[in-house]
This record gives C-alpha cells, sequence and structure tokens, in this order.
C-alpha cells in the first residue's frame, strides 16, 4: 500500500503546473467614448458595448513557459485571452498578440500589464482591443516575475479599450472614420481553479483503497 501511494503521489508531481495559468473574473465600466464623425451610423462592437455601458467576462494569462523575450525592465508572454458576457469577443478581427509586463520602466517609470494587438489593415471596419494596468507609483511589482495575483488595488490606472476603424478598398485608412471606447476595470478577481482530472482520480483511489483496506480488516476479525 506503502509503494503504491508513493508512486501515485510521484504521478501527481508529473503533471503540468497550475499556476502557469491565471484566470480572472472582471467588470469594467464605460467611461468615455469617442466617435469621429460619419461613423456613427456604423453598427458595430464599440457601440454594443458603449450600450451596454459595463463589460464583464474572464481574462486569462499564460505564464511561465510562455515568455517570449526579456531585457532588463520588460519581458513578453504569450497573449492573453479575453472574453466578454455582453458581446462576441470572437467577432474583433485583432485581439491580443502579446502581453507586456515592465517594471520601473518608462519617463516617469512605471509597472505595468500592457496587451498588444497586430496591426491588421482591411476594406470594411477593424475593430480591435486591448487593456493596460499600469501604476506610477513603481509599486506593482519587484520583479519581472508574472505575479502568481494581479491585485486591481495595485494600479493607478486600468483601462479597457475597445477601437473600430474604417480603411477602404485600397486599404487605406477613411479620414473621420473611426470610434472608440475606453472602459475602467471596477473588479478583478481571480477564477477558482478547479483539480486537474489526475489528482481526482488520485485521491478517489487512494480513498477507495482505504476503504476496502478497512472492510478486509474487519472480515478477517
Amino acid at each position: 500500500m506503502k509503494t503504491f501511494i508513493t508512486a501515485a503521489l510521484m504521478s501527481l508531481t508529473a503533471l503540468p503546473a497550475l499556476a502557469t495559468v491565471l484566470e480572472y473574473n472582471f467588470t469594467a465600466t464605460l467611461v468615455s467614448n469617442e466617435s469621429e464623425t460619419g461613423f456613427g451610423s456604423i453598427d458595430n462592437l464599440v457601440d454594443e458595448a458603449v450600450v451596454a455601458g459595463t463589460l464583464s467576462g474572464t481574462l486569462s494569462f499564460s505564464t511561465g513557459p510562455g515568455i517570449i523575450a526579456s531585457d532588463a525592465t520588460s519581458r513578453s508572454f504569450a497573449a492573453p485571452t479575453i472574453t466578454f458576457n455582453e458581446i462576441d469577443t470572437a467577432a474583433f478581427e485583432a485581439l491580443p498578440n502579446v502581453l507586456f509586463l515592465t517594471n520601473d520602466r518608462g519617463a516617469p517609470t512605471f509597472d505595468s500589464v500592457v496587451s498588444g494587438f497586430p496591426n491588421i489593415i482591411a476594406p470594411g471596419v477593424v475593430e480591435s482591443l486591448n487593456f493596460a494596468f499600469t501604476d506610477e507609483t513603481q509599486t506593482a511589482f519587484s520583479s519581472l516575475d508574472f505575479p502568481a495575483l494581479l491585485d486591481l488595488a495595485a494600479f493607478t490606472d486600468t483601462q479597457l479599450n475597445l477601437f473600430a476603424t474604417v480603411y477602404d478598398a485600397s486599404g487605406n485608412f477613411v479620414d473621420d472614420a473611426s470610434e472608440s471606447a475606453q472602459f475602467a476595470f471596477t473588479s478583478l478577481t481571480p477564477s477558482p481553479v478547479p483539480l486537474p482530472a489526475g489528482g481526482v482520480l488520485l485521491f478517489t483511489g487512494l480513498g477507495a483503497l482505504s476503504w476496502g483496506r478497512r472492510r478486509q480488516s474487519t472480515i478477517k476479525r
């Protein structure tokens, strides 16, 4: 029995580390929106977000092995995933494709977690989004390691930005044809991370073995 438990625990430690995936539930409230001349009549995701007034959903970060590049004051990670409850996130042409973490960088210096998105130019309306958590007090992070817990209160400014831009048939930006909306994050709470299936099966199995051993001992008596 002891040998089996030791082997089982060793197999559990071989499972992927859950700490490499951080997921948060969030809410964000509209603080401003800008629509250029002649753009208000075009239906787009920015309009839907403005009408909603408050957006909610999830933010997921892949860290650890997701490191793409690093220097003395910044590190880039694999793209975060963002989903909304109020609008279809998949309808955006340009979603975040990288995540930047900076520690005491800039003039003035600041700490930040900022998502970047690809510059997609195509005829018609191109919609994109990004988010940024910045701290001008330089106290949000003490290193370039992605924090195990993002605390909204540690940042002096938090933004969720949505953009819609119009391009003509030649791929040129159409003057006075863009729209944007800025939301401020009002809550950011970690989502509970379930125990991996292997762990559930392990402890279920150990419980069954323990029960069987007690039952066998009772029968012998």
